[in-house]
């Protein structure tokens, strides 16, 4: 159980972490809060987004100028193609590292969890410095 600092209740599990800066713009760093997924995080996220639509909605050219700008040839669409497969890659791997931190301890992890599974399908690499002893 964990007490929430928003909605003033006691919530069963575990709190969701709330990014004071929000992850998408300026990354994963910075503090955390830690709430409840509902109604508390629901309800933050919501009212972040509206807030967002309002400043969007204050530069609608925008839209235009970046469309514009594909069809002028500013940008080559198949290496951005290339950044969002590797972004999604990267938080796949995030996901799995946190999903693995969660339930088993980092020491020995290697010899708990085999390392074909931690290789399978997935660069090494990338997880090894934070997994791997």
């Amino acid at each position: 159980m964990f007490f929430c600092p928003i909605c003033k209740e006691w919530q069963h599990g575990e709190p969701d972490h709330h990014h004071i800066f929000k992850g998408a713009v300026f990354g994963r760093i910075g503090k955390t809060i830690e709430i409840c997924r509902s109604p508390c995080h629901n309800a933050v996220e919501e009212i972040i987004r509206l807030k967002e639509n309002d400043i969007l909605r204050q530069h609608p050219e925008i839209y235009q100028d970046t469309l514009n700008e594909f069809l002028d040839g500013k940008y080559n669409v198949f290496e951005i193609e290339k950044q969002i497969h590797k972004r999604r890659k990267e938080r796949m791997y995030e996901r799995m590292r946190r999903w693995l931190e969660q339930r088993l301890p980092l020491k020995n992890l290697k010899e708990r969890v085999g390392i074909n599974f931690l290789t399978s399908g997935m660069d090494l690499q990338y997880m090894q410095t934070d997994i791997i002893e």
